[in-house]
């Protein structure tokens, strides 16, 4: 993805990363801008943005992102607890592997993670479990 908006790591990659999202490629730019971490701290409107408005798949995605360039847990997490929720069971173990993805930041899910190791889904279980390892600190 990030050859198709330029190859180094700097501020035009990152504004011209932020612009796609309001584009066609905004899925695609919410994974790129994750790599660059806070140093894509100007991507966390429109991420936000994404998060309130665009199909919830992208907007998991851009709420895990919003957590990677802010560093600030507080509004992914509120944001993927409400779609552990979800209907579909990917949705919910995405969200859980996000979770645990976010490690010890995400500690506020873990009493939602704890009712989602109870699922119907056992691939939605074992993510939630994999989760609270990490969360709590006893996973990889």
């Amino acid at each position: 993805m990030l050859k198709h908006f330029g190859e180094s790591r700097d501020a035009d990659a990152v504004r011209a990363l932020i612009r796609a999202l309001d584009g066609s490629h905004y899925y695609d730019a919410t994974l790129a801008l994750a790599e660059f971490g806070t140093a894509a701290a100007e991507a966390a409107p429109g991420l936000e943005k994404i998060m309130a408005s665009r199909d919830k798949f992208p907007a998991d995605q851009a709420a895990f992102t919003l957590f990677k360039v802010t560093g600030d847990p507080a509004k992914a997490v509120a944001f993927l607890v409400s779609r552990l929720s979800d209907r579909s069971p990917y949705t919910r173990s995405t969200v859980a592997w996000q979770l645990e993805e976010m490690g010890p930041a995400a500690k506020g899910a873990v009493p939602a993670l704890q009712l989602a190791r109870e699922d119907r889904d056992w691939e939605v279980r074992w993510a939630a479990a994999r989760a609270l390892l990490k969360i709590e600190g006893q996973g990889p």
